[in-house]
């Protein structure tokens, strides 16, 4: 049965070119596209997925930092720390602990957009009335 104009034993496409060759182009074209597509979904999933592990990775190196004896806001005192991550590429990673290394907020601001940037940082500073400012030796600390 021929469907479409095709007659079983032809090896011609309308084209005057070979049917097995068309049809081989064309898979690798496909499967290229598609390779193509699946790469680029995959890296933004895992550039993400990084991305959230650094500021808990943060969180934890700054919960431990703070909780060292001798630092000034000790647990009497009540006091609340901003810990700052600087970086350009994947931004600065922002963390609000209290006294006793909770977690309040986490945060990201990047720095080459100043305004966002300092209304985000004034924010966190204003909302949990922040008393110390501790900020990292990332790539972003000489800005």
């Amino acid at each position: 049965a021929a469907s479409a104009g095709i007659r079983r034993g032809d090896t011609k496409n309308s084209g005057g070119g070979d049917l097995a060759t068309s049809l081989r182009e064309s898979c690798k074209r496909g499967w290229s596209l598609m390779n193509a597509s699946l790469s680029r979904a995959t890296k933004r999933r895992l550039t993400e997925v990084a991305q959230e592990k650094g500021i808990l990775v943060f969180v934890n190196n700054l919960r431990q930092l703070l909780s060292m004896p001798g630092l000034l806001c000790q647990k009497k005192n009540n006091a609340r720390v901003l810990g700052v991550d600087p970086g350009f590429k994947h931004g600065c990673k922002l963390a609000v602990v209290d006294s006793d290394g909770s977690v309040l907020e986490t945060s990201r601001m990047f720095l080459h957009d100043e305004r966002k940037a300092v209304k985000e940082m004034k924010g966190l500073l204003l909302k949990y009335d922040v008393a110390y400012l501790a900020i990292g030796d990332g790539t972003g600390s000489r800005e």
